[in-house]
């Protein structure tokens, strides 16, 4: 095995391990926000008003 089978093998790693860590694509946007629902209209492909809303909603799933 020489250096460049070495990296090889490294670079399989930690390919595997992002895949393994990343997290899930989330919900579809609906038009509103997640958070706030829909009396808060957001631009096509937003689905919550910023941050905070993001995270409210995060951490009320299950």
């Amino acid at each position: 095995m020489d250096i460049s089978d070495t990296a090889t093998k490294h670079e399989e790693l930690r390919r595997e391990i992002a895949l393994r860590e990343r997290k899930p694509a989330g919900p579809a946007a609906t038009g509103y926000c997640l958070n706030c629902g829909p009396d808060a209209a957001l631009p096509a492909g937003w689905r919550w008003c910023d941050t905070d809303c993001r995270d409210d909603w995060e951490a009320r799933q299950p």
